[in-house]
């Protein structure tokens, strides 16, 4: 079956607002959006009668190569991006996708699969599983709530939500979320259902807020949103228009400070100027449409004009960071407790848990397999 593929370039425009809407606000004159023709392209069990029974040939057919985590909205400048972790040790598994995205005729789609991998008929409490069954994913500032709202086509469907458009947005009529999903659903050992939602907004949501969106359940699950024409920070660095001497090492390096509203992935200080005890971490952002390696990062000092490394962490099995995530690290006194720091021997109270003495600094995220680093100037003033 082939699927319509769903990214779209990001374009340069003027920074936008988290919080800002995608069009105008009015009173709402529902339209009912047609239905998904049964045609269209979706997996059913029936794909898969005689099963490979390795997991790696049973992910790789079930999960077509088209599928993305991310997509990018023609109804306005959003990028939505979906996260879904399943502990390594459970004896299921799920995924979900987008297969394409939200459009003036219909809203962005979410496809997917549950999976019983035990050895024994599971019945799967749905409301415990964040996006597959608890469906309603809430702004971390409390701006605004998101949901995956189930399809007929959906095997977990009870009551499918009708589903609108307001102009530009895509809304659920009623937001009874409860009502939608069944409660349990049983599955036997090998046994998988597939999965179809509809990203939409509450009933009285009139925009779209950037950042984090978390469902509920005992599974992590996520929605990050950013502005698809301004992905890059939302404040103008200090040191902005400032140079600094090139650091030791091969391939370009990706300064916070020379990052503009179009940088799509960013090593960002929480603070690019401070005391030698106060609390400083820097994070490493990802709005980009594929994942970003950061299995290498590094401290280093400028002295008498020449960059000096002070520390280096990381490992090659470190995961690469998902469109739409985050990656946060103490750095100086306050990796002293901090489970994620940036030093050779964390555990062992390496330089970077102690103070950094006044002067210029810079930290790096990469990896051995790309030439580009991210990386962020920080200031230490003396006492």
């Amino acid at each position: 079956m082939r699927r319509r593929t769903v990214l779209s370039s990001l374009a340069a425009a003027v920074p936008g607002l988290a919080g800002c809407s995608f069009g105008r606000a009015r009173t709402p004159e529902y339209t009912p959006v047609d239905e998904i023709p049964t045609g269209s392209a979706m997996h059913t069990p029936a794909d898969l009668a005689a099963a490979p029974e390795t997991s790696e040939e049973w992910l790789r057919l079930h999960r077509p190569p088209e599928a993305s985590p991310v997509v990018a909205l023609d109804t306005g400048p959003r990028t939505c991006a979906l996260s879904l972790s399943v502990p390594p040790d459970a004896d299921w598994s799920a995924a979900l996708w987008f297969d394409r995205t939200a459009t003036a005729d219909h809203p962005a789609r979410v496809q997917g699969w549950l999976r019983n991998t035990g050895d024994a008929e599971r019945v799967f409490s749905l409301r415990r599983l964040a996006a597959v069954g608890s469906v309603t994913a809430r702004h971390d500032a409390g701006e605004s709530t998101l949901y995956l709202a189930p399809t007929a086509r959906n095997p977990l469907a009870e009551r499918p939500p009708e589903v609108a458009a307001d102009g530009d947005y895509w809304r659920v009529v009623s937001a009874d979320a409860d009502r939608w999903l069944t409660g349990r659903h049983a599955l036997a050992p090998g046994e998988w259902v597939p999965l179809e939602y509809r990203l939409v907004g509450g009933p009285d949501s009139a925009a779209r807020p950037t950042g984090t969106y978390r469902f509920g359940g005992e599974t992590s699950a996520t929605l990050t949103l950013w502005d698809s024409n301004s992905p890059g920070p939302t404040t103008r660095s200090r040191f902005a228009g400032e140079s600094l001497p090139a650091l030791p090492g091969d391939g370009g390096v990706a300064w916070f400070h020379e990052a503009n509203a179009e940088t799509t992935t960013y090593l960002r200080p929480t603070r690019e100027r401070v005391g030698p005890d106060d609390p400083l971490a820097v994070e490493l952002v990802n709005h980009s449409h594929g994942p970003v390696r950061r299995d290498r990062w590094t401290l280093f000092e400028l002295v008498e004009g020449e960059w000096v490394g002070r520390s280096t962490s990381g490992h090659t099995a470190v995961a690469p960071l998902s469109p739409g995530g985050r990656d946060r690290r103490a750095v100086g006194a306050a990796a002293r407790d901090a489970a994620t720091c940036i030093a050779a021997t964390c555990r062992d109270g390496a330089l970077a848990r102690t103070e950094l003495g006044p002067g210029t600094y810079a930290v790096t995220a990469g990896s051995v397999y790309t030439p580009v680093r991210r990386a962020a100037r920080i200031e230490v003033r003396g006492n």
